[in-house]
């Protein structure tokens, strides 16, 4: 309960949302929001497909927040210093929003694609936790 209000806002906030996204994320891939069970043994086509909705919904997310792309020029710059990175996020640019199929490794390795499969792996325990009942059983 203490990690919580120690992660950074946007943190709490794409966690809320991910969370919020489960029943497109679920029709995406042909399932009802009751069918979340299915979600722990989704074959790798599946869950990928639900990485790529988790990205889109991020991608808009961060557009609404004012957050804009990197221009072909900011990208090249970047991809020789990935220092960069930060100093234009703190700009209010994000090298991240391009289209889930684009998305790159940088040069410290990092895949940003990891994240948005990390978000989908919680998708069954999200799902779960909306239909226990306050007692803790099944509702």
């Amino acid at each position: 309960h203490r990690v919580w209000p120690a992660m950074p806002r946007c943190v709490r906030r794409a966690s809320l949302d991910n969370g919020r996204s489960l029943g497109s994320k679920m029709r995406s891939i042909g399932l009802q929001e009751e069918d979340w069970k299915v979600l722990y043994g989704s074959d790798a086509e599946s869950a990928e497909r639900l990485a790529e909705v988790e990205h889109n919904r991020w991608s808009v997310a961060t557009l609404l927040s004012g957050m804009r792309p990197t221009t072909a020029q900011e990208q090249a710059a970047v991809e020789k210093d990935i220092s960069l990175k930060r100093t234009l996020k703190a700009q209010g640019i994000h090298y991240d929003l391009r289209a889930y199929s684009d998305l790159r490794v940088d040069d410290m390795g990092n895949d940003a694609r990891l994240y948005d499969r990390a978000m989908t792996e919680c998708l069954p325990l999200i799902a779960h936790a909306a239909t226990v009942g306050e007692d803790g059983t099944d509702a």
